[in-house]
C-alpha cells in the first residue's frame, strides 16, 4: 500500500485458487483521488482481482476491504440490453451524454452500436452514478484515437473532482499518460505496486 496521501485500502491477503492457476495473495491500496493502472498480459489475473474486489467472485483466502456502497464498475463483457435504445438508457440524463459522443445514437438499439460506442455508453453510464471509486475493466477496447482522447478528458475530470479510479489494461503505452500509480500482475503474482514515475526510473536504470 502506498504510504503518501490518504490511502484507500483495497484488499488484504486476497487469494484465488483455480486448477492450474493461483492469484495472490495480494494486499493492495490506492491513494485517494488517483488513477491507478492494473496491468498484465491476458491470463495474469486482472479481471479475477477486480471481480473479487467488487464482491462478484469469492476469494479462496483474504478479503476485500473497500466498501461497495459507493463504487461503480464497467467490466469487460458486461451486458447492455441489446434491444434497448441508447435514448432509453440516457433520456433522463442527456446532458451528461452529449459529451460522450453517443447522443447522436439516441434512437439506435444497443445491439447495433459499434464496440467503441458501446464502450462509450458504458463509461457514460458510470459517470451518472458519480461514485467515489470507479473501476474500469479494459476501457480502451474498441475506442478509436478520438475516443481515447475523450476518455483521457473523462479521467482528468474525475481526478479534479477527487474521484479514485482503477483501470485495467494490457496496453500500457495507451494509458501511461493517464495514470499516477500502477499494479503489475503476471501469472497471478504481483510484480510491481507503486508510483508510475518510480517505475519509469527503474526501467530507465535497467536500460
Amino acid at each position: 500500500m502506498r504510504a503518501s496521501g490518504r490511502a484507500v485500502a483495497l484488499c488484504e491477503g486476497l487469494k484465488k485458487s483455480y486448477p492450474g492457476f493461483v492469484l495472490g495473495p495480494l494486499s493492495l491500496g490506492v491513494e485517494h483521488g488517483s488513477v491507478v493502472g492494473l496491468f498484465g498480459p491476458n491470463g495474469s489475473g486482472k479481471t479475477t482481482l477486480l471481480l473479487m474486489l467488487l464482491g462478484l467472485v469469492r476469494p479462496t483466502e483474504g478479503r476485500a476491504l473497500f466498501p461497495l456502497a459507493n463504487v461503480s464498475a464497467s467490466m469487460e463483457g458486461a451486458g447492455l440490453l441489446g434491444d434497448v435504445t441508447v435514448g432509453d438508457y440516457l433520456s433522463a440524463t442527456a446532458g451528461v451524454f452529449a459529451r460522450s459522443g453517443v447522443d447522436s445514437y439516441m434512437s439506435t438499439r444497443v445491439r447495433h452500436l459499434s464496440m467503441g460506442n458501446r464502450q462509450r455508453l458504458m463509461i457514460a453510464l458510470m459517470l451518472v452514478e458519480d461514485a467515489d471509486l470507479m473501476v474500469f475493466d479494459e476501457p480502451l477496447n474498441g475506442l478509436d484515437p478520438e475516443g481515447i482522447r475523450w476518455f483521457s478528458t473523462v479521467l482528468r475530470g474525475l481526478k479534479e473532482r477527487g474521484k479514485t479510479v482503477i483501470l485495467s489494461s494490457h496496453l500500457l503505452q495507451e494509458v501511461e499518460s493517464f495514470i499516477d500509480a500502477c499494479i503489475f500482475l503476471r501469472e497471478g503474482r504481483l510484480l510491481y505496486d507503486g508510483e508510475f514515475s518510480r517505475l519509469r526510473e527503474l526501467l530507465a536504470q535497467r536500460l
